[in-house]
């Protein structure tokens, strides 16, 4: 996976954290790398494209509560290059350097990238094809340290750690909303008759040519009716329940916090599901395996942000209107190698 993809999964982890002053070119310093203008303005008009491609021009206009959508995809911007700084000062400690194959690769994607701007674009830009080069190898360096950081991940996921069982549902709740819609759960009494009512329930349900989708369709409290789960993804009280039953066994009565389920298993391994839970696992432990080390590299780092030049960038650079993608040039280039 490419570190583009890595980076928007990874939310508020593996952050790198900035204080204020540099030089008028220098957007920003983390330990003795530096990014300039330049190199950022090539992630922002990427990251506009990618936007506008997806949502339309218009998605700009957009404003909410946490503020403008701009504000939202710089700071991003801004992650991702912190991030493939750091991750190349990660590969000097671990001894990570290209290939003779990926050096030529980088020459390539330099080429095609430099091509397709004009000279009058590379000035307002700050860009050399030296400088474009220096971008895509830190890239790549980049992506080839998170793979040696992740490498020795267990990829080896079991069929029951990944298993996905599929179950209906009827939920009796033991709670009710104010005024202000907050939650006001029952007085113990009101709470038993509800277990009392799940049970009687329960026994209709168990009678010879029972319809357990009726019953959900008259009893059911909530709008969920069937469900699958894997390990770990619900209450812990229910999940040692589902993961018992057998194909078409109703449960006891189950008791939560905010009410009582009767469960009925509609499958105890779905082939599918448990597949792509599979690979769900595997991309967890590696996101974990990467924050946890990188992370802890990051936090020995010393870092200098210029705000006032950061904040003056704008999004509408004038090669962003041309079909011309640095990431999409990258993956084709190093997907040939």
């Amino acid at each position: 996976m490419l570190l583009l993809g890595i980076f928007s999964s990874c939310g508020n982890q593996g952050k790198v954290v900035f204080t204020t002053g540099l030089g008028k070119e220098d957007i920003f310093r983390i330990g003795q790398i530096r990014c300039q203008k330049g190199e950022a303005l090539v992630y922002l008009a990427c990251a506009k494209a990618q936007y506008e491609a997806a949502f339309g021009k218009e998605v700009w206009q957009v404003k909410s509560d946490r503020g403008t959508l701009k504000i939202g995809v710089k700071q991003g911007v801004l992650e991702k290059l912190a991030r493939v700084k750091t991750l190349c000062l990660m590969a000097k400690e671990k001894g990570v350097t290209l290939t003779a194959q990926e050096e030529e690769a980088v020459a390539k994607a330099t080429q095609e990238f430099y091509a397709g701007l004009s000279k009058a674009e590379c000035k307002s830009l700050g860009l050399t094809q030296e400088k474009i080069k220096k971008l895509y190898e830190e890239y790549a360096l980049a992506n080839k340290t998170y793979e040696a950081i992740i490498g020795d991940v267990n990829t080896e996921v079991s069929d029951d750690e990944a298993r996905r069982v599929t179950v209906e549902s009827i939920f009796f709740k033991t709670w009710t909303t104010n005024g202000n819609g907050e939650i006001i759960y029952y007085q113990q009494d009101m709470a038993d008759n509800v277990y009392k009512e799940a049970l009687r329930v329960r026994q209709l349900a168990l009678e010879e040519g029972a319809d357990f989708a009726a019953l959900a369709s008259q009893y059911n409290e909530e709008p969920v009716f069937t469900r699958s789960f894997g390990k770990g993804e619900a209450d812990s009280t229910i999940e040692q329940v589902v993961f018992q039953l057998a194909t078409n066994e109703i449960s006891q009565v189950v008791s939560t916090k905010e009410g009582y389920y009767l469960f009925r298993c509609i499958s105890t391994f779905d082939q599918d599901h448990t597949l792509e839970n599979k690979s769900r696992i595997l991309e967890t432990r590696k996101k974990e395996k990467f924050v946890q080390e990188y992370d802890a590299f990051a936090e020995k780092l010393t870092s200098q942000l210029n705000n006032s030049l950061w904040e003056d960038l704008p999004l509408d650079i004038p090669y962003a209107k041309k079909d011309l993608n640095f990431f999409e040039i990258y993956n084709r280039h190093f997907a040939k190698g």
